[in-house]
């Protein structure tokens, strides 16, 4: 379900106005309101996809979460509300600035400090929950920005990536971020001149990742990798579990093919389509402590 904006969404939405004046996008062109929902309305709905995602495997209260790659604190808020002890990283000073006033506006205990995703300002083994939302797409050396986040991550600490995949056919006849076809498979320096001349904006992405190779980053880092898109956990179960179900005739049907002992052959179908979706979204547990994963239900 969709929050409305409150008093504090105003509040802010107003601050992101005056930003995108300020960097000389004006106000009467079409590209004023695209870039102002962006930052704020869709930022906040993104941060409470993230707390419902990270709910279906687990309690996030009291847990002490770092999202890496903060943007406008929209998860952040999310959490925070839900009772995590929650702190961002963000690089850029100005995004700081404006998250934290965000996350004062909004009354939460969050904060949001400057640092780089590749050198964390955090010791070893600190964190429950790691969180990274839309932010792979944009760093290059993807491999070692994993396992910097890993390596902040307690033994049987959850990792949260989300990500648009490269995969997706749905990506590539229209980039998540700028809206043109085949943006995502060309060449970075054609890629941003096209961006530049069609849209008139900087080309900020450094490369799609695909979900399979991600996961595999996951799984050298030292990450049990437990699902690639959010609603895959849920199917599976289902499909385990079809007496559960409510609606007679998908009841009947997975009855059916478990019966026929097929079950195993639908649930590696649907592992194997995950890799495609347009968001993939990747849950797993830092290995070497198995019963703090399983109370999250976790395992794969």
């Amino acid at each position: 379900m969709k929050s409305e904006p409150s008093e504090a969404e105003s509040q802010f939405r107003l601050l992101i106005e005056e930003q995108a004046v300020q960097q000389g996008v004006p106000r009467s062109h079409a590209l004023f309101r695209h870039v102002v929902d962006s930052d704020s309305t869709a930022t906040y709905e993104a941060g409470e996809r993230v707390r419902r995602e990270l709910s279906l495997f687990g309690e996030t209260q009291g847990r002490r979460v770092l999202d890496v790659g903060s943007g406008f604190g929209g998860a952040l808020i999310a959490l925070s509300r839900a009772g995590a002890c929650a702190v961002g990283v963000e690089y850029q000073e100005s995004r700081v600035r404006l998250c934290n006033r965000r996350l004062a506006l909004h009354g939460t205990r969050a904060h949001v400090v400057r640092g780089d995703g590749f050198s964390l300002p955090f010791p070893d083994c600190v964190f429950d929950i790691v969180v990274c939302s839309e932010v792979l797409e944009h760093v290059p050396r993807k491999q070692a920005f994993i396992r910097e986040m890993v390596r902040t991550l307690r033994p049987s600490g959850v990792l949260y990536l989300s990500f648009p995949n490269r995969r997706s056919l749905e990506n590539l006849l229209s980039d998540p971020h700028y809206h043109l076809p085949l943006v995502s498979i060309l060449p970075r320096r054609i890629a941003a001149s096209w961006v530049r001349r069609l849209r008139g904006l900087d080309y900020d992405v450094d490369a799609l990742p695909a979900a399979p190779e991600v996961s595999r980053w996951c799984r050298e880092a030292g990450v049990d990798v437990a699902s690639l898109i959010h609603s895959e956990r849920a199917v599976l179960d289902r499909i385990s579990k079809p007496e559960t179900i409510r609606r007679p005739l998908v009841r009947e049907i997975l009855l059916a093919v478990k019966r026929a002992r097929l079950s195993g052959v639908l649930r590696a179908g649907i592992r194997f389509r995950s890799g495609f979706g347009s968001s993939a979204v990747l849950v797993g547990v830092k290995t070497s402590a198995v019963l703090v994963g399983e109370s999250w239900g976790l395992r794969p």
